[in-house]
């Protein structure tokens, strides 16, 4: 026999077996990780799904649809509102004219010398207030104005700067439009406001103060200098006409025109900040700090000095000043920014507030909706810690799963091996796993075709010491009997070199490898129950 049948032999019948390796990973650990990582891609996998196809982002598309859904509604409510003035202001710029060139016309004057005939001004302007308050009657917004392109006064320095006229508030905007409504008298004669039983306000002027004023000069001038009909020379603008009211305000007017067709004067109609903002408010059940503006648009830049805002006093308070508000488009929502570090998404859109041939073509507004970008990130923050929060619970569950999992798989092969490693196949049972059960099965067929019986062992060992010359019998028996090298040169009388020889010679006779195979085969004869001796 082999050397290897001989070992595998040895083994069998000293009951002694080799150490299993302690390094490497276990499979039951490789099983687990694996798991676990596979769980962990499954989910990385679902949450990055989620976010590009934007099914996580519900906070910023929840944003998205609330603005879509608002800005729609408050854009078409004043596209119609504000589309509807200047119509209204031309029937009564039209009334207003026909009506004070008749009354020129009954008292001897013509339209032209208006500015001649202060004497006739206040008796005038007064018989014109119930037509403009009945024109404001029909609109939606908070006051309206007739300035004539004469003063009462023409003596004084600059006296050509001051305006007779009439201007005409509700005391407060009034969405609703009850029967009756407060109002407030700011410019005109005091005797027109007694006679109406209006309210003097503490802002109250005789005249209009038109200096640099583009409501007043800019339709006049127009009207002066080109052919075009009244229906292209109305002009909006966000200046204040009452000096001390501390209120943004919108105003259109447009010019009074006499038969000659020459202007003198202008009239209009003015949408308050509160009127506003009782109109556009957006609906706050959903964000708190939303709000519209209406203004001036320059380029990708909103003006917010002189703008209409409607929504919470506080955020409002934070947008409006000298603080231009920058703006940059990106899918979804926009980015608006102020260089005082707010910011804000939102939508916005140009209202075009003129027809293309008018001379004022070149001026912009725009209405816009504007969330404040931290209430956006405060939910999607909270999305985020959702989310994080699920993951954690997800991948938790996946590793108690997968501990419950590896120790169930891996019972038949711990089972199994062990077996294999403590030598006891033979009472193993089936594992209905085919693979360990045809590797049990290979392991038992092997071990009845190489162990030997112990009389082949002992026939194989005794025909293999006969091998053995005497001199070699004599040191196999020295070595047994535990001497060493140097004992067994003394003994019979060699060097140290000849005693490696003849063991060189023994242990490839015997077919071992060492002095304790060597030994292992003594103890063998020992056990067996042959004399060493005897053999020898």
């Amino acid at each position: 026999m082999n050397g290897d049948k001989q070992k595998f032999s040895l083994r069998n019948i000293t009951g002694t077996t080799r150490e299993a390796p302690s390094s490497g990973t276990s499979m039951r650990i490789r099983l687990y990780a694996f798991l676990i990582v596979l769980v962990a891609i499954m989910v990385s996998v679902t949450v990055f799904i989620l976010i590009t196809t934007g099914r996580i982002m519900t906070g910023r598309r929840e944003a998205e649809k609330y603005a879509v859904k608002e800005f729609s509604c408050i854009h078409q409510s004043l596209v119609e509102q504000y589309g509807e003035i200047p119509n209204q202001l031309i029937s009564m710029s039209e009334l207003l004219s026909e009506s004070v060139e008749r009354y020129l016309s009954h008292n001897g004057i013509q339209i032209g010398s208006l500015r001649k005939h202060p004497e006739v001004l206040e008796g005038l302007i007064g018989g014109e207030f119930s037509r403009i308050q009945s024109s404001l009657e029909r609109t939606s917004c908070s006051g309206a104005f007739m300035v004539l392109d004469a003063t009462v006064n023409p003596s004084p320095e600059k006296a050509e700067n001051y305006k007779a006229g009439l201007y005409i508030r509700h005391s407060e905007p009034d969405v609703s439009a009850p029967p009756y409504r407060a109002w407030s008298f700011y410019v005109g004669f005091q005797q027109i406001a007694q006679q109406n039983s209006l309210l003097l306000q503490p802002l109250w002027s005789m005249e209009f103060d038109v200096a640099g004023c583009d409501f007043f000069d800019l339709p006049m001038k127009s009207s002066r200098e080109t052919l075009l009909p009244l229906s292209n020379l109305y002009h909006w603008s966000m200046e204040n006409i009452i000096p001390g009211l501390e209120e943004a305000v919108l105003v259109c007017s447009i010019p009074l025109v006499g038969s000659d067709g020459k202007p003198f004067g202008v009239c209009g109609f003015e949408m308050s900040a509160s009127n506003f903002s009782s109109r556009f408010a957006p609906d706050n059940s959903e964000y708190s700090g939303a709000l519209v503006t209406f203004g001036k648009l320059d380029g990708n830049k909103l003006d917010m000095e002189n703008a209409l805002t409607a929504g919470v006093t506080a955020t409002i308070a934070g947008i409006t000043g000298k603080v231009p508000l920058s703006f940059s488009s990106r899918r979804g929502l926009d980015n608006y920014r102020q260089v005082n570090g707010r910011s804000y998404s939102g939508l916005h859109e140009e209202i075009k507030m003129y027809p293309a041939d008018s001379p004022f073509d070149n001026q912009h507004y725009a209405v816009s909706l504007l969330i404040p970008k931290d209430t956006i990130d405060k939910t999607v923050r909270h999305e985020y810690m959702f989310l994080a929060f699920i993951c954690v619970v997800l991948l938790l569950s996946g590793a108690l799963v997968s501990a419950v999992i590896v120790d169930s798989f891996m019972k038949p092969f711990t089972s199994a091996f062990d077996s294999i490693r403590n030598d006891d196949i033979s009472s193993l049972q089936k594992t209905n796993i085919k693979e360990i059960d045809a590797l049990v099965e290979k392991i038992k067929e092997t071990r009845v075709k190489a162990s030997p019986s112990h009389g082949e062992l002992f026939g194989d060992f005794i025909a293999r010491i006969k091998t053995l010359t005497p001199t070699e019998m004599k040191i196999f028996r020295y070595h047994a009997e535990g001497k060493s090298i140097n004992e067994i040169k003394a003994t019979m009388f060699i060097s140290v070199s000849t005693v490696k020889t003849h063991n060189n010679h023994i242990y490839a006779k015997l077919g071992i490898s060492s002095k304790n195979e060597l030994m292992l085969y003594a103890e063998l004869l020992k056990k067996s129950g042959w004399k060493l001796e005897g053999t020898i």
